[in-house]
């Protein structure tokens, strides 16, 4: 949009956006959210009863358009309209990829004539619908692809249903590997050998584990906040500095045999594994694996 100010409305940054999204999210109770990406708005963030009041409206033109059709094209989520018999009234662009057909090759079908949804349980909920006008949600194994997983949404609206289809695939894997790691983590913990720990982009410590804190004869309390080098034998702190500098920079992954100074000041070979831990907002930290070795 060219002037901001034509559209009222809390304004943040996507920087903000994804620091604070859980109070953004909260404060759409009071009115919408403006997302400003460069200094320009590109995104409305909405609750979801201000959307369904939205969808609720009578329907007007601008200049020849439909303002919820320009909407529905703006969203992520793929929307198909469809009469109470299930005929296809309007589709957006999202649902015109997902369904790979043309919005004048839906538009007029039947929900029943798509194979995509005729092998899958959903056109039951859009009968649920029909015969309730209740909404209904349902997050299910996706019909579009292998593997992928789906949020369908079906919504009861004047005369006809909505129906709004949201890949969950990615957030779905992202699920999965949380769930590895952590039962990884649980399975080192277990193991005893194995040690975890976790620094920042300065290189000081913000998590660890069991086995690492015993190893030095710490509790892991103790640990947080702790620059990693610190706990490494003076002779080897300038190679471990180097190499997390390497792997926090340029994301190199190294590994070191190396000795521990335990709390009572004895040494405890051990082998260390550093690579960089990076994601969305970029390099976070980086992970490190202490094994114990047998002394040279």
């Amino acid at each position: 949009m060219a002037d901001g100010s034509l559209m009222p409305g809390r304004r943040v940054s996507s920087a903000e956006f994804v620091r604070n999204f859980a109070e953004i999210r909260d404060s759409t109770a009071r009115g919408p959210v403006i997302v400003k990406n460069h200094g320009r708005d590109t995104h409305v963030l909405l609750s979801m009863d201000q959307y369904e009041a939205l969808l609720s409206r009578p329907e007007e033109t601008v200049g020849g358009s439909n303002p919820l059709t320009e909407l529905g094209n703006w969203l992520t989520d793929a929307i198909v309209q469809c009469d109470r018999d299930s005929t296809i009234r309007h589709v957006n662009r999202v649902a015109e990829a997902l369904f790979r057909r043309s919005a004048n090759e839906l538009v007029g079908q039947s929900l029943e004539s798509l194979p995509e949804l005729a092998t899958s349980h959903l056109l039951a909920l859009v009968a649920r619908v029909n015969a309730t006008n209740e909404p209904e949600t349902v997050e299910v194994a996706s019909p579009f692809g292998q593997g992928g997983w789906l949020r369908f949404r079906c919504l009861p609206w004047r005369d006809s249903n909505v129906l709004m289809f949201r890949d969950l695939s990615d957030a779905a894997t992202a699920q999965r590997l949380a769930e590895t790691k952590n039962a990884i983590v649980s399975a080192m913990n277990r193991h005893g050998g194995i040690g975890y720990v976790r620094t920042s982009v300065r290189g000081v410590i913000d998590r660890t584990d069991i086995p690492f804190a015993t190893m030095l004869g710490l509790p892991e309390d103790r640990l947080i906040g702790t620059p990693l080098v610190n706990l490494v034998a003076r002779e080897a702190r300038m190679a471990v500095r180097d190499a997390l500098e390497d792997t926090l920079d340029r994301g190199t992954e190294h590994r070191l045999d190396i000795d521990l100074v335990a709390n009572g000041g004895e040494t405890v070979p051990a082998t260390l594994a550093l690579a960089q831990i990076s994601g969305l907002r970029g390099v976070s930290g980086a992970a490190g694996i202490v094994t114990a070795r047998q002394a040279a």
